[in-house]
Formats: structure tokens, sequence, C-alpha cells
């Protein structure tokens, strides 16, 4: 379990305010969008977030079973099968409750419907506005925070 202190943060969407909790953690990421993800980025940088990278399936498994806040599935290599990967993880109790977020291109669009199916939590494509694609990422981390037992102190 993270120990970190928790952070309250208030997110404006323009129509509403959201407060959200938030414990900074480990983010992974599926592929290589940690540099030109730009909402990722930003999150890294300013709510405290770190992020490891991983390329292939064995090392995106046991990355899930360190219990990130979040993992991310950006332009995978072509042998990595992502809809197994959201199976895996969805069935496992260990990694069920990690919410999965799918940041791909167009060229990818078809396969969102299968992977919402099979356990992905989010899909956001590169036409998606920063902001709201922020405030989608903070949505997935809240929930998530949410699922945790708190902390016995």
């Amino acid at each position: 379990m993270n120990s970190m202190t928790q952070e309250k943060l208030t997110v404006s969407t323009g129509m509403s305010t959201i407060d959200t909790r938030i414990t900074p953690g480990l983010i992974v990421v599926v592929g290589d969008c940690t540099a030109s993800f730009g909402p990722l980025s930003k999150l890294t940088k300013d709510e405290g977030y770190s992020t490891e990278a991983v390329s292939n399936f064995e090392a995106a498994l046991k990355a899930a079973n360190t219990l990130p806040c979040l993992i991310v599935i950006d332009r995978c290599p072509d042998n990595f099968d992502s809809v197994r990967f959201c199976r895996a993880l969805k069935s496992n109790p260990l990694t069920s409750s990690i919410p999965i977020l799918i940041a791909t291109g167009r060229q990818s669009e078809a396969m969102v419907p299968e992977l919402l199916a099979a356990g992905a939590d989010e899909y956001i494509d590169p036409a998606t506005p920063p902001e709201l694609a922020r405030l989608r990422i903070l949505k997935l981390l809240s929930q998530q925070q949410d699922k945790q037992p708190p902390d016995q102190t």
C-alpha cells in the first residue's frame, strides 16, 4: 500500500468543480507515451506522479503487480496483446481495481470497443483536448483511490 500523503486537488471544468483526493504514486506506461502525452507529462510534473515505461507483456504484468495507481496503454509494439493484458489485469483480484487508460492514435481506434469490453476504463485519442484528457485521468485516479481501503494508522 502506498504510504504517501493524500492531497486534495480542486479541478475546474468551466461548468463545475471536481474535488479529488489523490495519493501521488506510480503510473505504468505500456508503450512510449511518457514524453509525448501532454496530460500525463503535466500530472507527473505538477502532482508528483512518477512513471515507469514498459514495452512487453511480461514486463507490463510485472509492473502491474507493483499496484500502480494507473496503467496507460499507448503505441504498443505489434506483438503486445492489449486485449489479453486488460483481461489478465481485470481477472486478477490483486490488480482488478487498477484503472487502465487507452491513449492511442486513430490507426488503432477500431480496437477501442474490444479493449473497453476487456476491461479498459477510459479512452483518449490525440484529438482529445488536453484539459479534458487531464480531467479524465484525474477521474480515473480518484475512482481508484476511492476503491482502496483507508490507511490503518
